[in-house]
């Protein structure tokens, strides 16, 4: 999940939780809210989208947005609509690249077809 060999400390501590019972989707989940797969996760979309790696301000805001509960599919986004990905703070700014307007609320209409 890390893209290399654990050490001989981590092994031991995931093998003992394995020992006493933990699920490995559990285990798994566990890394992956680890700082390090959210770092791994950033460069890779970095390397995908735009070929380079993710400097130092885009890795950190993007690693928290991941700890805040963004997904890596809107990171993804992020990417590929703006040239300064960590100049962005929330999602309006692409969807403004994107339509060229801002994002509108709608309110579905209600009409005696729809089943509420």
């Amino acid at each position: 999940m890390l893209d290399r060999a654990a050490e001989p400390e981590a092994l031991a501590h995931w093998s003992k939780l394995l020992d006493e019972g933990a699920s490995r989707p559990s285990i798994a989940s566990d890394i992956e809210s680890s700082p390090e797969f959210r770092r791994d996760e950033v460069q890779s979309v970095f390397r995908q989208y735009l070929g380079r790696d993710a400097d130092s301000a885009a890795l950190d805001l993007f690693a928290e947005r991941l700890a805040a509960g963004e997904t890596v599919v809107a990171i993804d986004a992020l990417l590929i609509v703006n040239e300064h990905p960590a100049e962005l703070t929330d999602m309006r700014q692409p969807f403004h690249n994107i339509l060229d307007r801002q994002r509108r609320l709608v309110t579905p209409r209600k009409d005696s077809n729809t089943v509420a």
